[in-house]
């Protein structure tokens, strides 16, 4: 009746301790003048051990599936194992204080120092327990369970939650309309009733897990008025990327301060406003597909599996491909393909490869999906992402970018929108693959976004290959403003020997071995953005592969390529704007159009134009800073400039619009200061390029070389320090000893190999003798009209793969009316450097 107890006095049953504590016992404190009723459970800082759960993270739950599959709940079994708990039994839900009906009502709960309480509730009713408490005291380190088929209505007008809920599937939890939630969680798997507007903050965290919900919604559905989470606060939203739903959540305002988070796995999140304060996260970021999630042999419940995963090896996997194929890893020539829409992305990121173990945490997991829908403002002064995650574990290969699908009315603020590929695991020799980035597609219709604002898709880098560029999408809802955006934060593609010997970017092209590399087949095509065939039949491409846009960036050695399904089915492709640094190419297949044609053109990107590629260009082309590769058609230049490290290939094959293969016409055509305008084929293989101009003028630093060339114009000019060269363009050793090709002839006169000297080639003249060759490479060809290939030196310790040794190419100029040389015209023969 009378409570008579000092400040100090305590009720002490704390478990005792171990490898895993003992749990608490209980107090019931019961005041008979009052009928005050007071629980009293603490464990003097002791919590139980915890357990990965299907997600693999370490829960204290007591329902859960475990990483192995196993149903953990309250049946005998299962808490066989579970220690560390306070438990209200059976028992004492029959009792008088109990209802005599499982009523476990107290006028006050005092929960504290890592105390768990769970109630066993009425084994003839499915385990049903009602539970309540009308003052709540904690320290915010306790634990409330409510299993299912119970309920703890706690409604009153605001809560600031003292002790943490476990809520499993099939209970109820009533809190406040204003809850405020401080160091503290709750694990919500079951029904969440009465919060109307939520507060999380200094390190609390709010799981809106699969199969929870708020009122009058089905599962994995949340409604609330008003969501802040601020200062190391959390709202997570994460579930299993293969076995369950993604979350739909649904809100007035968003508001997520700096340091706060809101992440999930597959989100779809509806609001009026919502806020992103400098230093907040809204992310997906390594909550897409992981390796352990398998390939892709089956759907789940958000779509095909792991699509692009990376390929495994303990010697360097490949990273994780979505936006765009990843990296390889060093023993792993096979990438993580890109898949999915471009238009509007809906697919979670997929995990890179695995090196010498499987991570089972997040190593090298793909960013997720949030499809975001703002019917009025969205502010990010922070970050909003979908990025992959890190290889931690040795060898593997980092995640993909996941997806970032936005609409919003008004578009605000100075932040980050990010889908970002992983870092590959850094080892000098066996690191593994960057992951690729992700796809973002970005919907509004006021843009008011601030300086600094910035679109972010980018491949993780890698000490081998890093991962290519993801694809971002931005469409001005007022203004129909389309632009594409391809940027990889300055990481290319490995480059690869072609016939030719030359390195290349190419994805398309015959190698060194003269192996065919085609759109066929492009598993091992890494570091590439990739617009795939599903993006052909959106409406935003009119259902035919019409790509048109108001604006491309291409930007830091970003490569964009576009396939359709079957291969080399037509695309037609078109910019108003080019915007580029002079680093990022574009791939032009068969049959794909890019009709650029207008009065004048300064190229900010690379073009690489395949086999029945056209490429429409301005009637004066500028080609400064970057390179054109024609194997296709090339139409609409009458005036083209090359300058400043520019670079136009005449490739074998290509040609000018209304030319034969092989065959380019302009009318005046410049080659300044580092720039060139390139002619090289194979002398076996190719039958050479002609060139036709009515002016040709190579300043001082400009070059024309070619193998073999027939080149006719009008006025030729060549000023001091010019070059039109064939040198080391003629019989090579690989090419054998007297072979003759399309061309006739060559290596008539190679020189004769030795091991300790061999002799020069000839053809003017005899070549000359080695130390240990006597014999001599012979003279060949016409005085009057020579037309006939160098050849090469003989072979000494090993083959020359390059152009060292080799003879020199073959010039036919002819110049109608001027020809004015003040620069050098030459055929050299090259220098052999291999012993």
């Amino acid at each position: 009746y009378n409570n008579m107890t000092s400040w100090d006095f305590a009720y002490q049953t704390f478990g005792g301790p171990g490898y895993e504590p003992g749990g608490a016992g209980t107090v019931y404190h019961y005041n008979m003048l009052y009928s005050h009723r007071t629980l009293f459970v603490n464990n003097n800082g002791q919590s139980p051990l915890t357990h990965l759960n299907h997600l693999y993270r370490a829960v204290s739950a007591i329902t859960y599936i475990g990483a192995d599959g196993t149903l953990h709940n309250y049946t005998n079994a299962s808490l066989a194992t579970d220690g560390c708990r306070t438990w209200i039994m059976p028992v004492s839900g029959f009792r008088a204080f109990a209802g005599y009906n499982f009523s476990f009502h107290f006028e006050e709960l005092n929960i504290g120092g890592g105390a768990h309480l769970a109630f066993m509730g009425d084994p003839l009713r499915g385990n049903t327990a009602d539970i309540y408490f009308l003052a709540l005291i904690g320290d915010r380190t306790g634990v409330v369970h409510i299993a299912n088929n119970q309920t703890m209505d706690l409604y009153r007008d605001t809560i600031d939650l003292p002790f943490s809920i476990w809520a499993y599937n099939y209970s109820y939890v009533g809190l406040a309309p204003y809850l405020f939630m401080n160091q503290v969680f709750i694990q919500m798997s079951g029904l969440l009733d009465h919060v109307i507007n939520i507060t999380i903050i200094n390190n609390a965290d709010f799981y809106a897990n699969a199969n929870g919900r708020t009122t009058a919604l089905a599962p994995n559905n949340y409604w609330f008025y008003f969501v802040r989470v601020q200062d190391e606060g959390t709202f997570h939203m994460e579930s299993h990327a293969v076995y369950e739903m993604g979350i739909n959540m649904t809100a007035t305002m968003i508001h997520i301060q700096g340091g706060g988070t809101m992440q999930g796995t597959a989100v779809r999140l509806n609001a009026i406003n919502v806020t992103v304060d400098d230093g907040g996260t809204l992310n997906a970021d390594g909550l897409g597909y992981h390796a352990r999630d398998g390939r892709p042999s089956f759907l789940g419940l958000n779509g095909p599996i792991n699509v692009g995963r990376g390929y495994d090896s303990p010697f360097g996997a490949s990273g994780g491909g979505y936006g765009g194929s990843s990296g390889r890893g060093a023993n792993q020539s096979y990438v993580g393909m890109a898949y999915g829409d471009f238009w509007e992305p809906n697919m979670l990121g997929s995990a890179g490869g695995t090196g010498v173990m499987l991570d089972q945490a997040h190593g090298g997991r793909g960013g997720g999906l949030l499809w975001v829908n703002v019917t009025n403002t969205l502010q990010v002064d922070g970050v909003l992402s979908a990025n992959g995650n890190y290889a931690f574990q040795p060898y593997s290969g980092g995640g993909s970018g996941g997806t970032l699908m936005v609409y919003c009315q008004r578009l605000r603020g100075f932040g980050n929108v990010q889908a970002l590929g992983a870092y590959g695991h850094i080892h000098q020799l066996y690191g593994g693959g960057g992951g690729s980035g992700g796809r973002i597609s970005m919907h509004f219709v006021v843009n008011d976004t601030y300086f600094g604002f910035r679109y972010l898709a980018s491949g993780g880098a890698s000490m081998v290959e890093a991962g290519g560029p993801g694809t971002i999408y931005v469409h001005d809802d007022t203004l129909g403003f389309r632009q594409i955006i391809i940027d990889n934060s300055f990481q290319e593609p490995q480059w690869h020997l072609n016939y030719l010997f030359l390195s290349v970017s190419a994805i398309f092209y015959m190698d060194s071995t003269y192996q065919w590399h085609t759109y066929a087949n492009l598993s091992q095509v890494g570091g590439r953005a990739f617009i795939m065939p599903v993006s052909c039949y959106s409406r935003f491409a009119n259902y035919n592969c019409t790509y048109h846009f108001d604006e491309i960036q291409m930007l830091g050695n970003g490569h964009l390529v576009i396939l359709t399904s079957p291969v080399n089915a037509t695309v037609d492709l078109f910019f108003t704007n080019m915007i580029g640094d002079r680093t990022g190419t574009l791939h032009l297949g068969g049959n794909q159009v890019l009709d650029l044609r207008r009065p004048q053109i300064d190229l900010p990107f690379n073009v690489w134009v395949y086999n029945g590629a056209f490429l429409g260009m301005g009637e004066y082309t500028e080609v400064f800073g970057v390179f054109v590769q024609s194997w296709g058609i090339v139409a609409g230049i009458t005036n083209i400039s090359i300058f400043n490290g520019g670079e136009f290939w005449a490739n074998q094959g290509g040609s000018t619009l209304g030319e034969p293969a092989g065959q380019f016409r302009f009318d005046v055509m410049s080659i300044g200061y580092q720039g060139g305008f390139r002619m090289v084929t194979d002398p076996i293989l190719d039958p050479g390029t002609t060139l036709l101009t009515n002016l040709t003028w190579i300043k001082g630093g400009g070059v024309m070389n070619a193998t073999k060339i027939l080149f006719i114009t009008e006025n030729f000019t060549i000023d001091d320090g010019g070059v039109a060269t064939a040198d080391g363009q003629g019989g090579h050793a690989r090419h054998g000893f007297t072979s003759t090709g399309v061309n006739g002839p060559v290596n008539q006169g190679m020189g004769y190999g030795s091991a300790v000297g061999a002799s020069g080639g000839g053809h003017g003249g005899s070549g000359g003798l080695g130390s240990g060759q006597p014999a001599v490479g012979l003279p060949y060809g016409s005085l009057y009209e020579p037309a006939s290939f160098g050849s090469a030196g003989g072979i000494g310790v090993a083959a020359d793969t390059s152009n060292n040794g080799r003879g020199g190419g073959r010039l036919y100029i002819n110049a109608t009316k001027l020809c004015q040389c003040n620069g050098l015209v030459s055929s050299y023969g090259t220098s052999a450097v291999v012993p």
